[in-house]
């Protein structure tokens, strides 16, 4: 430590000068080469994350013969339905009208009309597309929803697991249904892209490509223009099955029974519940055998249900 004398003779400490000199040697310090110039051999230590739960969807069931053998194939089935079909519910929900921002046309020159009828099909077909994807996914999902159902109408008793399984299926029919039903953009895009295709020479009829493709848009249009035909197609195909009331009412008694006991942890399984109700009652109502005259089913029980919860959210922000 530096002291520097001062007229009293005695040793004064001065912290300015003892500063000065510590910057000094923290700069000499600096200049100081301290790497051993050997090469660095050891990996890098990347972040390790541990998953515990592990979903193979059930794909080793073949190798065990157990009495739930087929019961975790008919799961693993509807898993793989309800994953697509939540990636149908981005799109439909998400989905915006095209058509708008497409010229009309209003050349009377055919080659004009033709370059530009071309183009909109051209622009407009990945989207018309995926509508039809959305269609067979449908077609192909209510197969699977109606061999469980004609399963179980044989007297196969399903576990809480597989019923489970079922509501979530029958929540996102209901979704699918109701979102087709508000999104009006859907079926413009396809009535313009059918007027664009009709006015192109290539569509001939006679043409077997020609014949399959008619068909198919003619499908999709009934599927797109009528309202609630998710729902109908589903009720006419469960009602063509034998004793299907007796798989589809303990389902509603199950929703009951889980939102009177509070068996839920989510807000959407909740509303999931809440909106399963009313569609199974739906699926259940015939003219042979309307809702009021099945005993099996009170009534009484689910109104007041209605009553407390009067509105549902569907989706996102609509109701």
């Amino acid at each position: 430590v530096s002291t520097q004398s001062t007229g009293g003779g005695g040793g004064e400490f001065n912290p300015i000068h003892i500063m000065s000199s510590v910057d000094e040697r923290v700069k000499v310090l600096e200049t100081f080469r301290l790497e051993d110039e050997q090469p660095f051999i050891e990996g890098l230590s990347l972040p390790i994350i541990f998953d515990s739960v592990v979903n193979f969807n059930y794909a080793d069931y073949n190798a065990f013969d157990t009495r739930w053998k087929e019961e975790t194939k008919l799961i693993s089935q509807i898993d793989e339905a309800t994953k697509r079909g939540q990636q149908f519910i981005y799109m439909v929900y998400t989905y915006r009208s095209c058509s708008k921002a497409l010229s009309q046309v209003k050349s009377e020159q055919e080659q004009v009309k033709e370059k530009i009828n071309e183009k909109i099909r051209d622009i407009l077909e990945p989207e018309i597309q995926k509508l039809k994807d959305f269609m067979h996914y449908f077609k192909k999902t209510l197969n699977v929803f109606c061999q469980v159902i004609k399963k179980f109408s044989e007297g196969y008793r399903p576990s809480e697991v597989l019923m489970w399984r079922l509501i979530l299926l029958l929540d996102l029919f209901r979704l699918l249904d109701s979102l087709k039903n508000m999104k009006a953009c859907l079926n413009n895009d396809f009535s313009f892209y059918k007027r664009a295709l009709g006015t192109l020479p290539t569509n001939k009829e006679g043409m077997p490509q020609y014949t399959e493709q008619s068909q198919e848009n003619q499908l999709l249009y009934l599927f797109l223009a009528n309202k609630d035909s998710i729902t109908l197609d589903l009720k006419e195909e469960v009602q063509k099955i034998e004793r299907s009331d007796e798989v589809l009412a303990p389902l509603l008694n199950m929703c009951a029974e889980y939102l009177d006991a509070e068996r839920y942890v989510l807000p959407n399984e909740k509303f999931c519940l809440l909106r399963v109700i009313p569609f199974l009652l739906v699926l259940l109502d015939s003219e042979k055998m309307p809702i009021s005259r099945q005993r099996h089913i009170k009534l009484d029980h689910f109104i007041k249900i209605f009553k407390k919860f009067p509105v549902v959210p569907l989706y996102g922000d609509m109701q």
